[in-house]
């Protein structure tokens, strides 16, 4: 098959919820017969304001849940651009990290192959050490605490084993930031947390920021 605009504004809105949290804001959405790429995000400028377009090309023939994956792809370099984070490169270690967490997580198949076509360009970082993942931790006794991890799927994957097992956690939430705020917290899986304050919680955590899990 091939994409049409309404197969892909129903499988971003679809998508959107099921694994970015709802956040991402609705996108133009376009088709091209070009072969250079199977699909492509970009920031345009138009009549002086700047939009977000997703493009996917018409010119091969693909099964639903290869053009599934071809969207969702780009809708990770949208994410990243949302929400302001820098990677290594335009298929960097944020990006495989954020591929390989989806892929494990809800059984995809996103590659980076399909990509022939201009890199995206990267918005500079708001922290020293770059891009991390926060885990925000509610107890049964009402307090509130943090854990700083490296980004990657090894890392997420292995803290929330490890949390699972501690039952005064009363619930977990997952966040991806690039704030110099958490650049005092070392960064490890280990089981040792950070009491946090609901006024920093509301200022370095904020909801568009949070992972699906």
């Amino acid at each position: 098959m091939k994409p049409t605009i309404h197969f892909i504004h129903e499988k971003f809105v679809y998508f959107n919820e099921l694994i970015f949290n709802g956040k991402l804001p609705l996108p133009s959405f376009q088709l091209t017969n070009a072969t250079s790429f199977l699909g492509k995000y970009q920031r345009k400028e138009v009549n002086g304001e700047l939009i977000d377009v997703i493009t996917m090309s018409t010119s091969e023939e693909l099964k639903e849940q290869e053009l599934e994956d071809v969207l969702i792809h780009e809708m990770i370099h949208f994410e990243i651009r949302y929400l302001g984070l820098q990677d290594t490169s335009a298929h960097g270690h944020l990006f495989m990290c954020r591929m390989t967490w989806i892929n494990a997580v809800h059984k995809r198949n996103i590659s980076v192959s399909h990509r022939r076509g201009a890199q995206d360009e990267i918005l500079p970082s708001r922290s020293k050490r770059g891009v991390c993942t926060v885990a925000l931790m509610c107890f049964e006794s009402g307090e509130k605490g943090i854990k700083v991890m490296s980004y990657s799927y090894n890392s997420i994957n292995e803290f929330m084993n490890k949390v699972s097992n501690v039952s005064a956690v009363k619930s977990v939430e997952y966040y991806i930031v690039n704030d110099s705020f958490f650049d005092k917290y070392p960064r490890s899986t280990a089981l040792k947390y950070y009491r946090i304050s609901d006024e920093d919680i509301a200022k370095h955590l904020p909801e568009k920021a949070k992972l699906s899990t």
